[in-house]
């Protein structure tokens, strides 16, 4: 009899130890939601209208830089001597001057980014692109025993017609601060690169930008509605790069295209080569944050613009 209870405590505890043969209701609504993301390519309709927004903008920043030369042509009339007095700071007639009055001839020498005529540059293959810094700092991933410096830049291909954008670039560099990791291992000062690569940055669908104008006064959006045939944009073939010294990869220079060879390449979702679901989902989330800071950059920026175009209008029309 004893022998009998103690087989059916022992069969129960197995029982009650063993790993469940069916999820439950919450752990299959989220295998199904990873199944729907995945097989949509982790589409975002924010990231979508991101890519509208940020081709926007370089829209509007190439209209005041390139096609109109704005600043070109008018810079030389935003200063109180003439422009051919600053050929020559060392006159002692400009060099009694304030200093700040002879610092800069231009309209607002606080924002001097917004008066670069080379906003807009050239790869080596000829392609016109922009360069953002995102931001340096430290990471403290593995604190307390590694301390990693890192910084991000992004790389914005515009279309030929700077209607759209043709490929986006995020690289993200970090260098071992600390000589040692997790695991002890001393890997004083390595350096690595990751690249986000997008070369479909589309954004399908009928724009809706908040802030658009006709002829200088508000323009009437309409509302918001649902379109079947717009479907949002598959970030499937988005491709990740990693670059590191320990393979003996030469220096990485801060440009878009480079000659080194990345050690590890792969996508976002490729069912030849799968990532774990949290990493997907986590280079998703940092691409969008990448892109709300790249379109918040250009739109500050070309704000910057517009206002001193105004100011210079009034200045010149108005003389207050």
């Amino acid at each position: 009899m004893y022998r009998t209870i103690s087989l059916m405590i022992l069969v129960s505890t197995g029982m009650l130890l063993a790993a469940p043969t069916t999820l439950t209701d919450k752990q299959k609504k989220e295998l199904l939601h990873k199944q729907f993301l995945r097989k949509k390519g982790f589409s975002d309709r924010g990231i979508d209208r991101l890519h509208d927004s940020i081709a926007y903008s370089l829209n509007q920043i190439k209209v005041f830089v390139v096609d109109k030369k704005f600043y070109e042509k008018s810079r030389k009339y935003n200063a109180d001597l003439p422009a051919d007095a600053y050929t020559n700071l060392n006159d002692k007639a400009i060099a009694d001057k304030p200093a700040d009055s002879h610092a800069s001839y231009m309209a607002d020498d606080k924002n001097l980014l917004s008066f670069k005529t080379d906003i807009f540059l050239k790869d080596k293959e000829g392609k016109n692109y922009i360069s953002i810094d995102l931001g340096q700092g430290v990471s403290l991933n593995e604190h307390p025993n590694a301390h990693y410096t890192y910084e991000t830049k992004a790389y914005i291909y515009p279309a030929d017609d700077y209607k759209t954008l043709s490929k986006v670039i995020l690289q993200f560099k970090r260098v071992n601060a600390t000589g040692s990791t997790s695991t002890g291992a001393d890997l004083r000062h390595v350096r690595e690169m990751r690249r986000v690569i997008n070369n479909t940055p589309a954004a399908p669908g009928p724009p809706k930008r908040d802030g658009d104008q006709v002829d200088l006064l508000p323009k009437m959006q309409q509302e918001r509605f649902v379109n079947a045939s717009h479907k949002g944009d598959s970030n499937a073939d988005i491709e990740l790069e990693l670059y590191s010294v320990v393979d003996k990869t030469p220096k990485w220079p801060d440009l878009p295209v480079i000659d080194a060879k990345p050690v590890i390449k792969t996508k976002l979702h490729s069912k030849d080569d799968l990532l774990d679901y949290a990493i997907q989902k986590e280079l998703i989330t940092n691409y969008k944050k990448a892109m709300i800071d790249t379109d918040l950059y250009l739109k500050k920026l070309y704000r910057i613009m517009e206002l001193n175009k105004r100011s210079t209008n009034r200045k010149m029309l108005l003389g207050n």
